[in-house]
């Protein structure tokens, strides 16, 4: 059984309020490559690189939103959308020497570097921890993924920086530590490649979704963080503002 194979289409994969933020953040981008030309006539950005993230992910369905607008209205010549592993790999690309990007999108509690200024908040994203369903009954609590086959999400992700941050808080060592994109992950747990995998997105996801739609696996709870003595309450104290 295989997930759906899904297509860039950003309306009906964002909600509303992603999507009338990205418009709020394009008009401010648009608005911004404008004005700098009208202070120097003779400069003109010619293309402009847009890291975003893994395939059919939402950071890459807006880069290509984000592309096909800067194009369109004539901000700038072209814009290429290049996918990368996530929001790291994404905010060493901005201000790199040589192969960087001028636009990206990144997670939040994202390490910045000097060259990165914020354009716009755009949405809150959701770590997912999901369970396969064969190994549901004996995966309960962040302390049963100790000695297990877990997806970090890959090298350079937000997902792997945030997943990594919770299991160092709990002191939680995994057996097999295996690095996929969200895509990956979600076909290793259905062919029962891997226990349990860390996915970060937005709400809705339609990866989420369909795995939920397919009784593919099981949502890992860490309880109510306004609930005293709960994983999410212990989160919610040792980050907060994440």
């Amino acid at each position: 059984m295989k997930p759906p194979q899904f297509e860039p289409d950003v309306g009906s994969s964002l909600s509303l309020r992603v999507i009338v933020a990205s418009v709020v953040a394009l008009l401010l981008i648009v608005g911004g490559f404008f004005g700098y030309r009208w202070l120097d006539s003779e400069k003109r950005h010619g293309e402009v690189i847009i890291a975003t993230g893994p395939q059919s992910g939402t950071y890459q369905l807006l880069g290509l939103a984000f592309a096909r607008v800067l194009e369109s209205s004539g901000a700038v010549e072209s814009a290429e959308v290049i996918e990368t592993e996530g929001s790291v790999a994404n905010m060493r690309l901005i201000g790199a020497p040589t192969d960087g990007a001028d636009l990206a999108v990144v997670q939040g509690d994202t390490p910045p570097n000097e060259h990165v200024r914020l354009v716009a908040p755009l949405f809150e994203e959701v770590l997912h921890i999901l369970v396969a369903k064969e190994a549901a009954e004996e995966i309960t609590s962040i302390a049963d993924l100790r000695g297990r086959t877990v997806s970090l999400g890959e090298e350079a992700s937000g997902t792997r920086l945030l997943a990594e941050r919770v299991l160092d808080h709990f002191r939680v060592r995994v057996g097999e530590d295996v690095r996929l994109s969200p895509q990956e992950a979600s076909q290793a747990l259905v062919d029962g490649k891997v226990e349990v995998a860390f996915i970060l997105s937005a709400i809705p996801s339609r990866l989420i979704d369909d795995l939920a739609q397919m009784d593919a696996v099981r949502f890992l709870s860490l309880g109510d963080a306004e609930e005293h003595g709960t994983e999410a309450e212990a989160l919610a104290l040792a980050f907060s503002g994440v």
